[in-house]
């Protein structure tokens, strides 16, 4: 697959979707995306993150990716036309919360959202799940988050009656995250 042709300016009425694991040079990529005011919003910071203190932590993720149950993170990929366009991340990552589980957190960008790329990606997220072993996969979002709801709730992950509350800085209080659970 020849990824060295990105354009960010696609359309994306008919796309493919893949997820690759991200690699040192996508770096520039992750911290703009990381940096767009939604993105921020919805990660519950009033900034955005110090470029260098994030690239220390994104290259020990890259470095982890081969280790089976680690951190695993991934770069969201449309192509149209064998144009590959970088249109958000996902991650994957060891729950806490029970042994053989993982919890899943997806950005797409704000020039990319409301587009089903969410969905399809979380979808492609399961797929990999299964693959690396996982028996279930949890998802935990801010219950003022519509569009997230609805992209896992499509993907097929079920709404619990478990929530946490989690301390955002940008609005200064506890939030409540409500817990989306798929089985594999």
């Amino acid at each position: 697959m020849n990824l060295s042709n990105y354009d960010n300016k696609v359309d994306i009425d008919f796309i493919d979707l893949f997820i690759m694991p991200a690699k040192a040079e996508d770096f520039e990529f992750y911290f703009q995306m990381k940096c767009e005011k939604e993105n921020i919003y919805w990660s519950g910071y009033k900034s955005a993150p110090d470029k260098e203190k994030l690239h220390t932590w994104f290259m020990q993720k890259v470095a982890q990716y081969k280790d089976k149950y680690s951190y695993k993170l991934y770069i969201i990929l449309a192509r149209t036309n064998r144009i590959y366009t970088k249109v958000g991340y996902l991650s994957l990552y060891p729950s806490c919360n029970c042994k053989d589980c993982c919890e899943i957190s997806i950005g797409v960008s704000s020039s990319h959202t409301g587009k089903g790329i969410g969905t399809k990606a979380i979808k492609l997220a399961i797929d990999e799940s299964a693959k690396i072993g996982y028996k279930k996969i949890f998802a935990y979002i801010r219950k003022d988050n519509i569009r997230s709801q609805a992209a896992f709730t499509k993907a097929g992950f079920i709404l619990t009656e478990q929530s946490r509350k989690v301390f955002f800085k940008n609005i200064n209080c506890d939030v409540e995250m409500w817990e989306y659970v798929y089985d594999l």
